[in-house]
């Protein structure tokens, strides 16, 4: 397989259970028919230890985490999400976490969580920006039109991450928006 070859995966308009991570490789976007309409929604099986992500970065080889790279894979660059609802089932995991990625655009969606005022801060994210330390360069994240409800961290990034932007976007029920942390945090 050619990991260079853009793939665009098209989700139909309803509700796609899912029970294991979803692994997004380099190259790739997934596509909705708007956020009201496909929801992207983790099966809640009282474990979240075992999926502690809905959806996460993964090289030409599907590595993910620190092995994002290894054996002469390509890094994650050039992904992007549009016109979908990622929600974590009221599963207090993290919605999205990226990582090692060049140029990933999230445009019209809805990132839906579990945290409310209720409960204590806690580390699930709705996007989780990290590099994973200075060997690669995490850079253009680009979030526009979209809305992140429910999550200890709206948007939490660690490690250099560099240019990102956000745009005519919402963070709510969040107890913190937008949150910068420099170490091994998670």
């Amino acid at each position: 397989v050619n990991p260079a070859i853009r793939r665009s995966i098209f989700f139909p308009a309803g509700v796609y259970l899912v029970s294991e991570t979803i692994v997004i490789p380099t190259y790739a976007t997934l596509i909705g028919e708007g956020p009201d309409n496909t929801v992207i929604q983790m099966a809640n099986t009282g474990d979240s230890t075992l999926r502690p992500y809905v959806a996460r970065t993964g090289d030409s080889l599907q590595q993910t985490g620190a092995n994002i790279g290894l054996n002469g894979a390509t890094l994650p660059q050039q992904i992007g999400i549009s016109d979908i609802n990622i929600n974590t089932n009221s599963t207090r995991i993290t919605a999205l976490r990226l990582v090692r990625y060049q140029h990933f655009k999230l445009f019209n969606c809805f990132i839906t969580g579990g945290w409310n005022f209720s409960l204590v801060e806690d580390a699930e994210c709705g996007v989780w920006l990290q590099s994973i330390g200075n060997a690669t360069t995490t850079t253009d994240f680009r979030m526009h039109n979209t809305s992140i409800t429910g999550f200890s961290n709206g948007i939490f990034c660690q490690d250099p991450v560099t240019d990102t932007r956000i745009s005519f976007s919402k963070l709510s029920v969040c107890y913190r928006g937008i949150n910068s942390y420099p170490s091994n945090y998670g």
